[in-house]
C-alpha cells in the first residue's frame, strides 16, 4: 500500500481533533491518576488554540492512495531546546486511526516532518512519550530517534514528598496489547455507525 503524506486542509480538522482525543489516553504517565476522560476533556479544549494560536505549525496527514486517512502529525517548527537554546522542531502530536496501527504511516510522517524541519534550518526534531509506552518508544527508535534525556517527576503533599498515586488498571490505555486496542476500536467504530443510523433514520 502507498503512503502519501500531505498537509491537512481545513475538512480535516474535525478528524484529527477526534483522532487526537481519543489516542492522548495512550500518553498518560501510568504514576499520575488523573482520569482518562479529565484529560480527553482537556485536550478538546485546547485544540481550537493550538490549531489557531501556534505559530510555525505544520499539520501532516497520512493518507492510503485511496486518500483514506490513516494519521496526522502537528508539528512544531522553531521550538527551542532547553537544554542548548537551538532552534529545532518538535512533534507536537502524532496519531494513527487504530486499523492502520503497524503501518508505515507513522514513519513516513516523521521522514516528512525531518524533512520540513531540515528545510526550515534546524538540525533536529524532538519528540515525547510517556515512560510506560513502551511500544512507541521502540518504534521510535527503530525510526532512528535517539532517547536524549529523561524527565522526572515526584509527587507532592504538604508533607513532603510522596509516592506517585498510580493509575487503576482500567486507566492504562497503553498497557493494552494491539490486539485488544484494534478489537476496542472496531467496537467501537461499529457502535458509531448504529447511533449515526439511528440518528439518520
Amino acid at each position: 500500500m502507498e503512503i502519501r503524506i500531505r498537509t491537512a486542509r481545513t475538512m480535516d480538522l474535525p478528524w484529527i481533533r477526534q483522532l487526537m482525543v481519543d489516542s492522548c489516553v495512550y500518553n498518560i504517565p501510568v504514576g499520575r491518576d488523573i482520569p482518562n476522560a479529565q484529560v480527553q476533556q482537556a485536550v478538546l479544549r485546547d485544540f481550537e488554540g493550538i490549531v489557531e494560536g501556534a505559530e510555525d505549525l505544520v499539520i501532516l496527514v497520512a493518507e492510503t492512495d485511496h486518500a483514506e486517512r490513516m494519521g496526522f502529525m502537528l508539528l512544531m517548527l522553531n521550538q527551542v531546546s532547553q537544554k542548548t537554546g537551538e532552534p529545532q522542531g518538535q512533534v507536537y502530536s502524532l496519531a494513527i486511526e487504530p486499523k492502520f496501527w503497524g503501518s508505515a504511516a507513522a514513519s513516513e510522517l516523521v521522514k516528512e516532518a525531518t524533512v520540513l524541519t531540515g528545510k526550515n534550518g534546524h538540525r533536529y526534531l524532538v519528540g515525547q512519550i510517556t515512560a510506560d509506552n513502551l511500544r512507541m518508544k521502540q518504534k521510535s527508535l527503530r525510526m532512528g530517534f535517539e532517547i536524549e534525556g529523561y524527565e522526572i517527576v515526584m509527587a507532592c503533599t504538604l508533607d513532603g514528598p510522596a509516592p506517585m498515586p498510580g493509575r487503576p488498571e482500567s486507566q492504562r490505555a497503553h498497557d493494552v496489547s494491539r490486539r485488544q486496542r484494534k478489537l476496542l476500536a472496531a467496537r467501537r467504530a461499529r457502535k458509531k455507525r448504529r447511533e449515526k443510523r439511528r440518528r439518520d433514520s
